[in-house]
């Protein structure tokens, strides 16, 4: 068995088209929002920024978060500042409240990073930055399907295609009607990431016993990244996605993952209980178990060797103390609705083997 990487096929009904709405998604922060879906997350970004353009075009944004947001808010002509994520990815509102004061900034950009990292005074602040005019843009890609302090932003984004069965997906919720004009033809990427998927399910249902038919969709794995990475035209999500994410049960997911998430960070704090950075905060969902290795990418070769494919949120070239100690350390392990309780077990005692 092999765990993490690409999320193949799922069963073929959720695909099927039963003239249900995307619109009507189980997402605990979209009731009053106007909803906007498009194929990634940096294209929601993108779109947003162009958008809102204006000659005080700078906005604040967390030192560690992924390339692929600071590259979209540069594409739209925008600047950015950057403010403090610490080591235990907290970040200090009371300071960047102090910097939007100082630098007279009206936009900032705050992540969930996977779990709910906020309080209830940090939601008061906030609130009161709305209520002084400064735009707040919430991205929930690595905590998507939490319901607990969330949904605070003026804008709300959000990667889907990371957490289900789908070729691409991401969304845009406002609270008002915007303009926005995106392309409706299929980018080569999605083609090759849905013929990735199909030919992954194959791979799987054939016992993980073809290793042609691995290197086949891993061929075409590469090639859906190459074009992600060299086409930015704003486009709207595909048929497929939007019909999949109308059909399946998210709460039945949000479960899964919680209850998978839980498993983890208490069988491998038993091992180690500093390799892990919290327990699962109620109410929220985080995409993959965050763990904190010194010798991080040893043990990241040893789980590859095992057939555990996990990620690295993310590794970022800086000068920065923090950003460093978080690009170096931190390995997040998946934990998502594929897995059973008992095939996560292999997961940990992979984990144990390698720390002796």
């Amino acid at each position: 068995m092999e765990f993490g990487s690409v999320i193949e096929l799922d069963k073929n009904k959720y695909y099927i088209d039963c003239g249900k709405s995307i619109h009507n998604i189980d997402l605990a922060y979209g009731t009053f929002f106007k909803k906007y879906f498009f194929q990634s997350g940096r294209n929601a970004i993108e779109a947003l920024m162009l958008l809102l353009h204006n000659k005080h075009a700078v906005i604040f944004v967390p030192d560690f978060i992924c390339e692929t947001v600071k590259d979209s808010i540069l594409r739209a002509g925008w600047e950015y500042i950057e403010y403090t994520v610490y080591e235990d990815m907290k970040i200090n509102t009371r300071e960047i409240n102090k910097k939007i004061t100082e630098l007279n900034l009206k936009y900032v950009y705050i992540a969930h990073l996977f779990d709910s990292r906020f309080n209830d005074d940090d939601i008061i602040i906030f609130e009161t930055w709305k209520k002084n005019g400064i735009t707040i843009i919430e991205d929930v890609t690595l905590n998507l399907l939490g319901t607990d302090r969330i949904g605070f932003g003026n804008y709300i984004i959000g990667s889907l295609r990371k957490w289900f069965a789908i070729p691409d997906g991401a969304f845009l919720f406002s609270a008002n009607e915007l303009n926005i004009e995106e392309s409706k033809d299929t980018s080569i990427y999605t083609s090759y990431y849905l013929l990735t998927q199909t030919l992954k399910r194959e791979y799987i249902q054939n016992g993980y016993r073809d290793s042609e038919l691995k290197k086949l969709y891993l061929e075409y794995y590469n090639l859906s990244i190459k074009d992600i990475f060299t086409d930015y035209t704003i486009r709207t999500m595909s048929h497929i996605s939007r019909v999949y994410l109308a059909n399946i049960d998210i709460s039945k997911i949000r479960e899964i993952r919680q209850q998978n998430y839980d498993f983890l960070y208490n069988q491998i704090s038993d091992i180690d209980k500093s390799m892990c950075l919290c327990p699962r905060s109620k109410n929220t969902t985080p995409m993959m178990l965050v763990i904190k290795c010194d010798k991080r990418d040893d043990l990241l070769k040893y789980l590859i060797e095992h057939d555990i494919y996990c990620s690295v949120h993310w590794r970022l070239l800086t000068d920065k103390k923090n950003v460093n100690y978080l690009s170096e350390h931190l390995l997040s392990i998946p934990c998502d609705q594929r897995y059973t309780k008992k095939q996560l077990q292999y997961i940990v005692e992979r984990i144990q083997d390698w720390k002796g």
